[in-house]
C-alpha cells in the first residue's frame, strides 16, 4: 500500500465495493428466481420475503429480469472501470520509474543496464499495476463467496454442507492439481517467449553476415523451433484454466442431477426442492468458479507482488541516489562557461580531473586534446551539467548549451523529427539550415522524400558520418551560445571536418571540442591538453 498514493487507495476501495456488488446482485437475483419458481408451483412465498407478498408472477417476473440487467451491466462497467485504473496505475507507475531514472545522478545511471531499466519501466510496472487489479478481484471474490455461504447456511444447512464439500474437493484439485501445472506452464511460456524474441533479434541483428556466410536456414530453424515452444507453452496455459472451469461447471449439474434422481426415489415433495436448487443453482454457478478464482489469483498474485518489490526498490533508489540540488543557474556573464579550480573522480581515492580552469568566451573555439581515458568526456559532461563536480564549480553564462556525445543516438523516425529532437517550435527553415551547417543538406535533398525519410533503427540507414553530421543538426538545431562536440566529428574525413567546423564558426557561439585529432589551426582559437589530471593550455591565432 505504501506504493500507492492516497487516490489510488480511495479508487482501489470503490473498485472493491463496485465489483463486491456484482457477486450481492447474483445473490439478490438468486432469491428473485427462487420465488418465482415457488409462485410459479403454486406455493406460497417464506415469511422472509414478506414485503413481496400480493405481488403478482407477472410482476415478481419483472423485477427478477431487472435484477438480471442489472446484474449483467454492473459486470460490464465494474471490469471496465478496474481495467481502467488498472491502464492507470500503470502509466503512473511508469511516469514515476521514467522521472526517477531521469533525475539518477548520471555516473548511476551510465552505470545501469539500459535495457534493464526500459523492461522495468514497461514490464515490471506493468505486472506490478496486475497486482493490484488480482488484490481487488481476490478481497470481492472473498466476501462474495462468505457472503454467499452465509445465505446457503440459512437457507439450508444439509444442502450447504453437501455443497461445501464438493467446493472443497474442486478446490483441491485446482490447488494441488492444476495451479502447480499452470505456474510450470506460465513459467516455460515465458522462457520460451524470451528464447524466441532472442532468436528474432539476433535473426534480424546479424542479417548482413547471414546473407555473406548464407547460412540463414541455421538461424531460421533455430527461431522456428523457439517458437514452437512458445506456441505448446502458450497452448497448455490457455487449456488448464479451461479444464478446470469445465470440471467445476459439469460437476455442479451432476450433484444437482443425483439430488433430484434420490428425492424422486425418496417419493418427496419436488416442488420446493425445484425450487431451493434453482437458488443452489445460480449461487453455485457464481461462487464455485469463485473459489478457483481466488485461488488462482492467489497463485498469480505470489508472482506479481515481486514485480511490486520491484518498483518499489527502484523508486526508492532513485530518490536516494538522485540528482542533488538545482542546475547551476546562469550567472549572465559575457563568458558561455567558465569553472574554477574544477575536480572530479569516479573514486575517492583518484582524481580524474583536478584544478581545472577554463574560461571559453563567445566565438570562441576550443580544442581539448588528450589520450584515451583522460577525462575529455568527463570534462564536457561537467559543462554540460550531466555530473557534479567533487570541488570546484562550473559557472554557465547561458542556457543554451548544446551537447553532441560520442555515439549519436537516433531515434526510429524521420530526418525531421531527428533534428527537431521533441521541439514543439517546429521550424523548416531551422531545419533546413541546420542540415547546412552540417554538411548534410545536399545528401537529404537526393533521398526520395527529403527530410520525412525514415533513418532506421538508431540510423542504420546512414553511414556513420552521416549519423554524426545528423547530431549535430540536432545540436545546431537549438541555436546554442555553448555547444559541446565530443569526437563529434571522428567519422568525417578531414577535409568534411574542416569544413563543417568552419560552419559552425559562423555560429559565433562558443565551441568546446573534444578530439584526438590535430585540428587545422585556423579552426581553432585555443588548444588544451590533458596531462596528469592537469589542463595545459596554448594558443592558437586565427587567420
Amino acid at each position: 500500500m505504501q506504493l500507492l498514493t492516497p487516490k489510488d487507495r480511495r479508487h482501489l476501495g470503490l473498485l472493491v465495493a463496485f465489483r463486491t456488488s456484482v457477486g450481492f446482485l447474483d445473490l439478490l437475483m438468486a432469491a428473485a428466481f427462487y420465488l418465482l419458481f415457488l409462485l410459479l408451483q403454486g406455493h406460497p412465498l417464506p415469511a422472509a420475503a414478506h414485503l413481496l407478498s400480493g405481488y403478482s408472477f407477472v410482476k415478481l417476473a419483472a423485477i427478477t429480469i431487472a435484477i438480471t440487467l442489472l446484474r449483467a451491466l454492473a459486470e460490464i462497467f465494474s471490469a471496465t472501470a478496474l481495467a481502467r485504473n488498472t491502464s492507470r496505475l500503470h502509466l503512473d507507475l511508469l511516469g514515476r520509474l521514467l522521472q526517477g531514472y531521469r533525475m539518477l545522478r548520471w555516473e548511476s545511471f551510465v552505470a545501469r543496464n539500459q535495457s534493464e531499466l526500459a523492461s522495468i519501466a514497461i514490464n515490471t510496472s506493468r505486472e506490478a499495476a496486475e497486482y493490484y487489479h488480482r488484490l481487488i478481484e481476490l478481497i470481492a471474490a472473498s466476501i462474495t463467496t462468505l457472503a454467499m455461504t452465509s445465505a446457503l447456511f440459512y437457507s439450508s444447512p444439509k444442502a450447504a454442507v453437501l455443497l461445501l464439500l464438493m467446493a472443497a474437493g474442486f478446490y483441491a484439485l485446482h490447488r494441488w492439481g492444476l495451479r502447480a501445472r499452470l505456474r510450470r506452464a506460465a513459467d516455460a511460456k515465458e522462457g520460451a517467449l524470451k528464447a524466441a524474441n532472442r532468436a528474432v533479434y539476433e535473426l534480424l541483428r546479424c542479417a548482413r553476415e547471414i546473407r555473406v556466410y548464407g547460412n540463414s536456414k541455421f538461424f531460421e530453424d533455430k527461431t522456428q523451433q523457439e517458437v514452437l515452444r512458445f506456441s505448446r507453452a502458450n497452448l497448455r496455459v490457455g487449456l488448464l484454466p479451461l479444464i478446470s472451469r469445465t470440471v467445476t461447471d459439469q460437476g455442479i449439474m451432476i450433484v444437482f442431477l443425483i439430488v433430484l434422481i434420490a428425492a424422486f426415489l425418496a417419493g418427496a415433495d419436488t416442488g420446493p426442492l425445484v425450487s431451493m436448487l434453482v437458488f443452489f443453482f445460480i449461487i453455485t454457478r457464481r461462487m464455485l468458479p469463485l473459489l478457483g478464482q481466488i485461488s488462482f489469483i492467489a497463485g498469480q498474485m505470489e508472482d506479481s507482488y515481486a514485480n511490486v518489490l520491484v518498483v518499489a526498490h527502484e523508486l526508492k533508489e532513485c530518490k536516494a541516489d538522485k540528482i542533488q540540488g538545482q542546475a547551476p543557474v546562469p550567472s549572465g556573464d559575457e563568458a558561455p562557461i567558465q569553472c574554477a579550480d574544477l575536480s572530479f573522480g569516479y573514486s575517492e581515492s583518484n582524481d580524474l580531473l583536478r584544478a581545472i580552469d577554463l574560461k571559453i568566451g563567445a566565438g570562441e573555439i576550443v580544442a581539448i586534446r588528450g589520450a584515451s581515458g583522460s577525462g575529455k568526456s568527463t570534462l564536457l559532461c561537467l559543462l554540460a551539467g550531466l555530473i557534479e563536480a567533487r570541488n570546484g564549480e562550473v559557472k554557465p553564462g547561458t542556457q543554451a548549451i548544446a551537447y553532441v556525445p560520442q555515439e549519436i543516438a537516433l531515434l526510429d523516425a524521420s530526418v525531421y523529427e531527428n533534428v527537431v529532437f521533441g521541439d514543439n517550435s517546429i521550424s523548416l527553415e531551422r531545419i533546413y539550415r541546420s542540415l547546412s551547417i552540417a554538411g548534410l543538406f545536399d545528401f537529404i535533398a537526393t533521398l526520395p522524400e527529403g527530410i520525412e525519410t525514415r533513418v532506421g533503427d538508431n540510423g542504420t540507414l546512414l553511414s556513420g558520418g552521416q549519423r554524426q553530421r545528423l547530431g549535430l543538426a540536432r545540436a545546431i538545431y537549438r541555436q546554442p551560445e555553448l555547444l559541446l562536440l565530443d569526437e563529434a566529428t571522428s567519422a568525417l574525413d578531414p577535409a568534411t571536418e574542416s569544413q563543417v567546423l568552419e560552419n559552425i564558426r559562423s555560429l559565433g557561439c562558443a565551441v568546446v571540442l573534444a578530439t584526438h585529432r590535430t585540428l587545422d589551426p585556423s579552426l581553432v582559437i585555443r588548444t588544451a591538453t590533458l596531462q596528469d589530471s592537469q589542463l595545459l593550455e596554448h594558443t592558437h591565432a586565427h587567420q
